[in-house]
């Protein structure tokens, strides 16, 4: 036996996956004989190892259904519940701390309030804010 076969055969199965840069199923797949590459085991870039991309309900653009909000979306009635509110422009930055969420979710309830007309935005970033029309 050569000093590699010796260092291989010490090796545990998840050690030689882990080198090989596959899944344990796709070593031993390849040890019996079968496809070292399953076509079901394909991941997107930056997706972390062992997650096949899955089917959602969404549509292949990623947007929801028509007339429905995202799972976790800021509805447009209570950004523009906070922008009447308020005595003056708003940030963006403000409108989360009011509401909660994630600075993307404020973003795009923005964005669709704008894009509808209801907002005047002013400033550019981080100073952008935004009041009703």
């Amino acid at each position: 036996m050569s000093a590699l076969e010796t260092i291989i055969g010490s090796m545990s199965l998840a050690d030689l996956a882990r080198l090989a840069n596959k899944s344990v199923e796709q070593v031993v797949a390849a040890v019996l004989g079968g496809d070292a590459s399953p076509s079901n085991s394909r991941r997107g870039p930056g997706r972390p190892r062992g997650a096949a991309s899955t089917t959602t309900t969404t549509s292949r653009s990623g947007a929801a259904p028509k007339g429905k909000l995202p799972r976790g979306a800021i509805s447009n009635e209570s950004v523009l519940a906070i922008l009447k509110s308020a005595k003056g422009p708003v940030r963006a930055e403000e409108v989360r701390a009011k509401l909660g969420g994630s600075g993307a979710q404020v973003r795009i309830a923005l964005q669709r309030l704008r894009d509808a007309g209801k907002l005047k935005v002013t400033g550019q970033r981080r100073g952008t804010r935004y009041a009703l029309k």
